[in-house]
């Protein structure tokens, strides 16, 4: 009797916790949802304004897993917004003479700072060259 007793108090407990548990988990998803917001695409002209505020330098590549190369680097927001979100497509080749191998994505970059990056491209790591990048969009 006893035992069946401290059983059923078990169960009833677990019944009261786990709605609350479940609660607080949706609730927490909410919220890192709500922070990883892609933020509102800035328009031609504000990128404009910004352009060359903005910049993405490719510093090196090295093989991936498959034999292709992942470029790193540093973005720079040199203007006086912070941004959601940075893209920049990465290319094989002389700035403005390349073939497009990729795109960066950079999140959460404050205004005036510099952030770090290491994207994966389409291009066999083997093949020594340059690598350049031209700003695609932004967001803030």
């Amino acid at each position: 009797m006893k035992k069946g007793l401290i059983m059923l108090l078990i169960g009833l407990s677990l019944l009261l916790i786990i709605p609350f548990a479940a609660g607080c988990s949706a609730k927490s998803v909410g919220k890192s949802i709500e922070s990883e917001s892609p933020g509102v695409p800035l328009s031609s002209k504000e990128i404009n304004n910004i352009k060359g505020q903005l910049s993405a330098k490719i510093q090196g590549h090295y093989p991936d897993n498959y034999g292709l190369s992942r470029v790193y680097g540093e973005v720079v927001n040199g203007s006086k917004q912070d941004l959601k979100s940075i893209t920049f497509a990465v290319s094989f080749g002389k700035q403005g003479k390349g073939t497009k191998i990729g795109e960066i994505t950079v999140k959460n970059i404050q205004s005036g700072s510099k952030k770090s990056f290491d994207a994966a491209t389409t291009a066999n790591a083997s093949t020594a060259g340059e690598y350049s990048t031209d700003l695609m969009g932004a967001a803030k």
